[in-house]
């Protein structure tokens, strides 16, 4: 088999762009948010800016097993992004892999590789790609393949087969007449994860310390909520990792870290099983690394026993999807909770474990959402910070996501997409869509408006904490100067039907 070189480009995050207004308003969230965190921590935990997906680099060590040769960038990385040109020009091989907002920088990255190696292969992997792989080819020329099925493997029989990668089961390609093919995936069962090489760390630039790491024990989500993509991914309990094989990743990429090094658990559920979870908090317990660690969860996988035992084994945050406090639209979008689930699961953490951060995920927009929802959520959710039953919370627009039903038909949904602009698609900007009861200048708003509300709230408590006198709240003119600034001239038009939501 030739030994083939191959160069992997992570593009892990994107620059959002918002209003100078807005942009005030975040920086000051940050630093409440900051000062809350360390007072409910008891210090101050440190995390790295620079990111990486880790799903590339178990693809790169699975090509490297295979005796290929393997280059990693991280395209947001200055200093990786230079070598872009260069490393591009050796390549037999460029993989990509993205998110939906940055897809087209994906595309012009190809239009680069293709003008300086017009033979390179250039493939694209992820999310967005699995589910648009016929669009993507479409819309960009200079692609030759989509990866559809499992990434390591389809990915690697690619590498391997370079003259014939037409066979490759998993992948939609462009045949010699210009025209679109796509392979279906073998019946058979995709290797777990278990058997692959873990990540190939040694690939990165720079120190370990100086990255963002995030770990997974296992891969997927088993709910269908309606708002995420992740609910393609399930593929049953074949992804997990063994529990010492976890342990032994965080042992190396805590090496050299500074104290109170924050690593993150990116499974979708961390406490999905609680007799494995219990285990894997033992075993962190025993091993006394030294950094702190969060995840995420779901209200209905919180239990007493289990957050105590996070608590032992130096979990500092634990993140919830909330998403929203009304019923009817958490049963719209098919969450399968109910609003006092969620506030029992703020009680059981804030009981077992005191000094344990909460961070609560909300989305703004949600099918079923109207004026009046949106207004009861910006009185309820202030008070939940101002109780101290939450500390943060992260709030975002709802996107509907490229394999999710509110793209694939979103008129079953009451919903209407008004472009497919793929660098839009992010959860800060106006909404890509309206609903029947609000449009997306209502949905914006109602956004700002909770933004600002919370921003108040963080502000107050603090004040609170430190006995200092409180500055009078801003007026909503502080959202109504980003929404104007945000939208343009017709927000001018929509501002007249946009009532306060307090």
């Amino acid at each position: 088999m030739p030994r083939r070189n191959v160069l992997l480009v992570d593009i892990p995050n994107y620059p959002v762009a918002v209003p100078s207004p807005y942009r005030e308003l975040l920086e000051r969230r940050l630093k409440a948010q900051s000062v809350l965190s360390k007072e409910r921590i008891g210090f101050t935990i440190s995390r790295p800016a620079l990111p990486y997906s880790r799903g590339l680099l178990l693809i790169a060590a699975y090509l490297e097993q295979q005796g290929h040769f393997i280059r990693y960038l991280i395209y947001p990385d200055s200093g990786d992004a230079r070598q872009f040109m260069h490393l591009c020009k050796e390549a037999d091989v460029i993989g990509f892999t993205a998110m939906t907002p940055v897809v087209q920088q994906v595309f012009a990255l190809c239009r680069q590789a293709k003008a300086l190696h017009p033979s390179a292969l250039c493939v694209l992997g992820g999310p967005h790609a699995r589910t648009m792989a016929r669009r993507c080819l479409e819309e960009c020329p200079e692609l030759d393949v989509v990866i559809t099925g499992a990434g390591e493997l389809s990915f690697a029989q690619l590498v391997d087969r370079l003259e014939s990668y037409r066979d490759v089961p998993g992948i939609t390609y462009r045949q010699a007449t210009y025209e679109l093919a796509q392979n279906q995936l073998q019946e058979k069962q995709p290797r777990a994860t278990v058997e692959m090489p873990g990540p190939a760390y040694h690939l990165l630039r720079r120190p370990l310390a100086t990255y963002a790491h995030n770990i997974r024990t296992f891969s997927g989500c088993p709910y269908k909520c309606n708002f995420c993509f992740e609910r393609l991914s399930w593929h049953g309990r074949r992804g997990h990792n063994s529990l010492q094989r976890v342990v032994d990743e965080i042992r190396l990429v805590s090496q050299g870290a500074a104290p109170q090094t924050l690593i993150h658990f990116s499974d979708s559920i961390f406490t999905l099983d609680k007799e494995r979870t219990l285990e894997l908090c033992s075993l962190l317990a025993k091993a006394q690394l030294p950094v702190v660690f969060s995840c995420d969860t779901r209200v209905d996988h919180v239990d007493r026993e289990v957050v105590q035992a996070m608590a032992e084994a130096r979990f500092v945050s634990i993140r919830l999807g909330v998403e929203d406090l009304d019923d009817d639209v958490l049963q719209s979008v098919k969450k399968d909770i109910v609003a006092d689930q969620s506030l029992r699961a703020l009680e059981i953490i804030r009981s077992a474990a005191p000094h344990m951060l909460i961070h609560a995920y909300m989305l703004t927009g949600l099918p079923g959402s109207t004026m009046a929802t949106l207004g009861r959520i910006a009185r309820t959710i202030p008070r939940l910070i101002q109780q101290r039953s939450v500390d943060v919370i992260g709030n975002k627009v709802l996107v509907p996501y490229p394999g999710t039903p509110y793209f694939e038909s979103p008129w079953r949904h009451q919903m209407e997409l008004l472009h497919q602009n793929w660098s839009k698609y992010d959860r800060l900007s106006l909404p890509v869509y309206r609903l029947a009861n609000l449009t997306e200048y209502q949905i914006y708003f109602g956004f700002l408006t909770l933004e600002s509300i919370l921003l108040q709230a963080y502000e107050t408590r603090i004040a609170n904490a430190l006995h200092i006198a409180q500055a009078p709240p801003e007026s909503l003119d502080y959202v109504y100067r980003c929404y104007v600034q945000q939208i343009g001239p017709q927000a001018e038009l929509h501002r007249e039907k946009v009532a306060p939501l307090i």
